[in-house]
C-alpha cells in the first residue's frame, strides 16, 4: 500500500532562478530582522516577539535555501553548481550581517538574562543564538572589532568555497599500461578510461578518485605504479595549498582577535573535548598505548615484505627494510589474505541494492523509524540526478506510531564534479517545533 506523506517533496530550482530566488528569500529574512529591531524595545522583550519571528522565517525559508546549497555539491549541471556557490556566498553574507547587529544582540541578551521559562527546544535555540553572537565578539569587542572579525570570517568562507570547488572539479590521474596494472582485477580495470600511447599500446587512465586510488595501492604488483599513483594523488590541486594556508592564518587571526589562544581553542569550546590541552593529553595517552603496538605490527609487515620480495623478483622493488607510504596498503592487504580475508570476495555479498535496504532495516530496529521507498516517477522534478533515491521516514514508536518524520535522500554513486568525500546536507525541515 502506498502511503502519501503530508509534506510534498522539495522541488528542484533551475540554475537561472537560483540567485534570484536566494536574493528574494534573504530580503524577506532581513525584513523580519529589521521589523523585530524596530518594533521591540527592551522593556517588552520576550521570546515570542524577538526569537520566535526569527525561527518562523527560518522554518519558512530554509528548505529552499538548503536545496539550493546542495546543488554546489552534487548537481551534474555546471551552471547550477556555479549559481549555488553564488547563493551560498550571499547566505554567508546575510548570516554575517545578522550576527553583526548590536540591536538584535541587545534584545536577545535581555531575554537570556531574564531567564524566561522555556521548553527544551526553545532554550537550546536561545542558547545557540547567544553563543553565535558572543563568538562574533559581542560583549568583548567594539563595533570595529566585530566588523573586522566578520570580514575575516567572510573571507574564510570565500576561500573554502574556492577550495571545495577545486576538489569537486579535480579530474587528474595517471596513464598506465595493462602491464603496469598487473594485480588489479578485470572489474577494477574496466572502470578506467581506455586510450593508447604514441606506440599504439593499450593504456588506461586511472583517476585520483578514492576507489581507484585504493585499488592501485592495494593490488598493483608494481611498486613503481603504486609510487606514481601515490605521488600524483599527493600533489594534485597545488592551487589549493595557498588557499589552505590563507584559511589557517585567517582562522588563527580571528580566534586571537576574540581572545582565544588559538583557532583550536576557539573551535573546541563548543565540542566535547573543550580545550586544546585536553586533546594533547588524550593523544599523549593514546600514543603511549598504541605506538608500541604499531611498531610491532610494522615490523611484522616488514618481515612479510622481505618474504614477498624473495618470492617475487619479477618487478623492481624498493629496499626491503623500508615501508614507504605506497607500499603500506599493498602489504597490509597481503597480511589480511594470510588470515584468508578477501575483501573483494566479501564485497560480492554486499551489492548496493541489497546493502542500503539492509542498513535501513537496521535503523528501523534500533531507532524505531520506518522507511518507505519513494517511487522513481514521484521523484521527477525533485532529484538532481537519476542515481538519487529517496525514502519517506515515519515514526514507529508505540506512542507516536505513524507520524511523518521527513524524507531521506541518498546519492551514493561517484560521478564527475560531485563532491568526492562523505557529505550530508539537510535539505528541508518538515517537523515544526511544538511552540
Amino acid at each position: 500500500m502506498t502511503i502519501i506523506p503530508p509534506h510534498p517533496l522539495p522541488r528542484l530550482i533551475s540554475a537561472e532562478e537560483v540567485v534570484r530566488i536566494t536574493k528574494k528569500i534573504l530580503a524577506d529574512v532581513r525584513e523580519v530582522r529589521d521589523s523585530v529591531a524596530k518594533n521591540v524595545v527592551p522593556s517588552i522583550t520576550c521570546f515570542n516577539n524577538v526569537v520566535k519571528p526569527l525561527i518562523n522565517i527560518d522554518n519558512r525559508t530554509q528548505g529552499d535555501l538548503q536545496f539550493m546549497t546542495m546543488l554546489c555539491y552534487a548537481s551534474p549541471d555546471k551552471a547550477s553548481r556555479e549559481a549555488s556557490s553564488e547563493a551560498v556566498r550571499l547566505m554567508s553574507e546575510c548570516d554575517a550581517e545578522f550576527t553583526a547587529r548590536k540591536d538584535l544582540f541587545t534584545l536577545i541578551k535581555v531575554i537570556n538574562d531574564k531567564g524566561e521559562p522555556l521548553d527544551v527546544e526553545a532554550s537550546k535555540y536561545l542558547h545557540k543564538l547567544m553563543k553565535d553572537f558572543s563568538r562574533c565578539g559581542h560583549g568583548t569587542l567594539d563595533d570595529g572589532g566585530i566588523k573586522r572579525y566578520l570580514d575575516g570570517r567572510n573571507e574564510i568562507d570565500n576561500l573554502r568555497r574556492q577550495y571545495n570547488r577545486n576538489v569537486r572539479e579535480e579530474n587528474g590521474g595517471i596513464w598506465c599500461s595493462l602491464e603496469e596494472l598487473d594485480g588489479l582485477s578485470s572489474q577494477d580495470i574496466s572502470r578506467f578510461e581506455e586510450g593508447t600511447n604514441s606506440d599504439q599500446e593499450a593504456m588506461r587512465f586511472v583517476h585520483h578518485r578514492r576507489a581507484n586510488f585504493e585499488s592501485i595501492m592495494k593490488y598493483a604488483r608494481s611498486p613503481l605504479t603504486r609510487k606514481r599513483m601515490y605521488v600524483s594523488n599527493a600533489h594534485k590541486l597545488p592551487e589549493n595549498l595557498d588557499l589552505f594556508n590563507k584559511v589557517i592564518r585567517k582562522g588563527d587571526e580571528n580566534a586571537r582577535l576574540l581572545g582565544y589562544a588559538s583557532h583550536a581553542s576557539f573551535r573546541l569550546e563548543s565540542r566535547v573535548a573543550k580545550t586544546a590541552d585536553w586533546v594533547i593529553n588524550f593523544f599523549s595517552q593514546l600514543s603511549d598505548v598504541l605506538l608500541p603496538q604499531g611498531e610491532s605490527e610494522m615490523q611484522s609487515l616488514l618481515e612479510m615484505k622481505k618474504k614477498y620480495l624473495a618470492e617475487n623478483s619479477d618487478y623492481p622493488q624498493d629496499h626491503p627494510d623500508t615501508m614507504p607510504p605506497w607500499d603500506f596498503a599493498f602489504y597490509s592487504r597481503i597480511a589480511l589474505e594470510a588470515f584468508q580475508v578477501d575483501h573483494a570476495r566479501i564485497s560480492e555479498y554486499f551489492p548496493l541494492s541489497h546493502t542500503v535496504p539492509a542498513m535501513l532495516d537496521l535503523f528501523t530496529s534500533c531507532m524505531q523509524i520506518r522507511f518507505v521507498p519513494v517511487l522513481s516517477e514521484a521523484l521527477d522534478g525533485s532529484r538532481w540526478h537519476e542515481d538519487v533515491e529517496a525514502w519517506s521516514v515515519w515514526d514507529d514508536r508505540k506512542a507516536t506510531k505513524g507520524e511523518f518524520v521527513g524524507y531521506l535522500y541518498m546519492d551514493l554513486l561517484w560521478r564527475p564534479n560531485k563532491y568526492p568525500g562523505a557529505q550530508n546536507v539537510n535539505l528541508q525541515c518538515v517537523r515544526s517545533p511544538s511552540w
